[in-house]
């Protein structure tokens, strides 16, 4: 894991994943493919895999300019910040539904 990035104006925080991102471009091709086909959920048709893990979510009505800052401050000073190698032994791919009340996660089976 090396550096922090964000997307969707700050809403999105994530850390970048270095390594064999070949690999993990071969498990969003084959999820993609198996959700198309076996849940009928469309293809992402954003260009540019960015292999990353989400850290957090901000909701935008709960956050000031200041809080912002923070943030953009943070992302900027450790964009290539080194936070060491980890081992994956298991991939679950979960669903995320967006609520009033914060989001409701769950895994996704088939």
């Amino acid at each position: 894991i090396r550096g922090v990035g964000q997307f969707n104006k700050f809403a999105v925080l994530w850390v970048k994943l270095i390594g064999d991102v070949q690999f993990l471009q071969q498990i969003k091709n084959t999820t993609e493919q198996l959700l198309s086909e076996r849940l009928k959920i469309q293809k992402d048709k954003r260009t540019g895999f960015k292999p990353h893990l989400t850290i957090g979510r901000l909701r935008r009505d709960k956050v000031n300019y200041k809080t912002f800052d923070v943030l953009k401050k943070l992302i900027n000073e450790n964009k290539n910040f080194e936070f060491g190698p980890f081992n994956v032994s298991q991939v679950k791919l979960k669903k995320s539904v967006l609520t009033p009340t914060g989001p409701k996660y769950s895994d996704l089976v088939f």
